[in-house]
């Protein structure tokens, strides 16, 4: 028999604790009223998630549009992951897929990686379902890298487990027991009983593989009995698997009506096909044939249309859209800092001329002005030698002229003189 539980087991709590404790404060200011209206349509779709996928994706919808107006743009991420978990739950992978990627691509935008780690966690969940194993190995890691960065424990807890289911149905079964009992250290310090009951129900398949169920069992029902609230399809889905195994077909059965119930009231579609499988085992062995085969039929076409090809082509073009509009941004970026470093180049190029210019206009200003300094000093130094000819001229002149005005007064008779002469010639009349 087929224990399907270890490829599907994180799916019934993982997205309530990742997401139930993960709708990010907002640092922006926010108008109270739209804010108001949507928490209150973001927490209803949180409570609805499980006990009915269809009206939360409603909610979450409505929750969405509003973040969106609103602009609390991690609220957009966080509503884009609820989505995606609400159609991931019925199973519906194409939506998932889309909605997944999209809160990937809003929190890559804002940086944040505590939302791509939550992101991350989905989009390995989705690749479990699909039988991708290196693709949730993928998304597991770089949920782990960075949820280690971050000190997010609860997604790291929550990688832990899943990369070990990874390992698990690879059949590597140590190192699947290490990544659980990891999560479950994880989840005991933290003191969530629900988690820590999702780790012992994990624990528990890793005996059932080594075919030590007696192990098993005590781990299924240590679960059953940390929190008596922990009454989940998934929980008596495996206890009934357990009781076939052990060959107590009565309890077996008791527990697979009661997973059936509840999976069928909640419409978690994946689990419905381990649950019809675990039913017809039950009722072939306890000779009730026609019950037998109408599990076996359900079982058969849930289980084709869950793994139909479309299924995993959406995926695969989902993933590969991803990885194109990625490439297409980091290409963009690469051609945005090659165009800076183009006109920071020409910017430099720009000032090396100005400067070289200036330069020049520098050098021919002080060749000019020094010329023009020598050339006054050569005309001070003309006009100082002409100064001295004129100085020269006019001192010969001056002198040339005293020396005539001795000469004159050498021959010419003195005023005495001459007024003797008249004197005497006064007398002689």
């Amino acid at each position: 028999m087929n224990f399907f539980f270890r490829k599907v087991i994180q799916l019934s709590f993982l997205f309530l604790f990742t997401f139930s404790t993960f709708v990010f404060a907002q640092k922006q200011s926010k108008d109270t009223l739209l804010y108001n209206e949507f928490k209150s349509y973001s927490d209803s779709a949180q409570n609805l998630l499980y006990s009915n996928p269809k009206v939360a994706v409603r909610l979450a919808t409505k929750a969405r549009d509003l973040a969106i107006i609103g602009n609390f743009k991690s609220d957009v991420g966080d509503m884009y992951n609820t989505i995606g978990n609400a159609y991931h739950l019925q199973a519906n992978f194409k939506e998932a897929a889309y909605n997944y990627s999209q809160a990937l691509k809003v929190f890559e935008e804002l940086k944040s990686v505590r939302g791509q780690v939550a992101t991350f966690v989905n989009l390995g969940i989705l690749h479990v379902d699909q039988n991708d194993t290196e693709g949730a190995k993928k998304y597991y890691n770089e949920a782990i890298k960075n949820a280690i960065i971050i000190g997010d424990s609860n997604n790291l807890a929550s990688s832990y487990n899943n990369l070990a289911i990874v390992f698990q149905n690879e059949n590597k079964l140590d190192t699947a027991l290490v990544l659980y009992n990891k999560a479950l250290d994880i989840r005991s310090k933290q003191n969530k009983t629900k988690t820590v009951c999702n780790s012992l129900i994990n624990i528990a398949t890793v005996y059932y593989d080594n075919k030590e169920y007696e192990k098993c069992l005590e781990h299924l029902l240590r679960a059953y009995n940390t929190d008596s609230t922990f009454s989940t399809d998934l929980l008596f889905k495996n206890l009934s698997d357990v009781y076939v195994t052990l060959g107590r077909f009565k309890e077996a059965e008791d527990f697979g009506l009661k997973a059936l119930n509840i999976a069928q009231e909640t419409e978690n579609t994946r689990l419905l096909v381990d649950i019809y499988k675990n039913l017809f085992s039950v009722y072939q062995n306890l000779n009730e044939p026609k019950k037998a085969y109408q599990y076996a039929d359900m079982a058969f076409k849930l289980k084709d249309e869950l793994s139909s090809e479309d299924n995993k082509r959406i995926i695969s073009e989902m993933d590969a859209k991803y990885e194109s509009e990625k490439k297409e941004q980091q290409i963009a970026l690469q051609e945005s800092r090659l165009e800076r470093e183009k006109q920071l180049r020409f910017s430099m190029i720009a000032i090396i001329v100005l400067f070289l210019v200036f330069a020049v206009f520098l050098y021919l200003a002080y060749r000019n002005k020094k010329k023009t300094s020598i050339l006054l000093t050569q005309q001070k130094a003309m006009i100082e030698e002409q100064k001295l000819i004129v100085e020269e001229k006019q001192k010969a002149l001056l002198d040339s002229i005293h020396y005539a005005k001795r000469i004159q007064q050498a021959l010419l008779p003195t005023e005495a003189f001459i007024d003797r002469i008249l004197h005497q010639t006064k007398n002689d009349k």
